[in-house]
């Protein structure tokens, strides 16, 4: 997880196993984003974990994007 970009970005890399999420921002999002925030939720329960990322629209207040182990570039 990285931050101060202002940008939100949810991404995973298949090759290394990597995620890379930036929340974004709540108050000045850059670049045509929107105002948002980042919840991360880790499952510890099973053999393998699951990863559940949601990132959240302030302005919409709606769920903009949920995956479960996969991750996408929100462009």
């Amino acid at each position: 997880m990285y931050g101060h970009s202002h940008y939100p970005v949810k991404y995973y890399n298949e090759e290394d196993g990597m995620y890379v999420i930036n929340p974004g921002s709540i108050s000045e999002p850059k670049w045509g984003s929107y105002p948002g925030y980042t919840v991360i939720e880790i499952n510890h329960g099973s053999k393998r974990h699951t990863i559940d990322v949601k990132m959240k629209d302030i302005n919409k207040n709606r769920e903009l994007l949920k995956t479960k182990s996969k991750f996408d570039t929100i462009m």
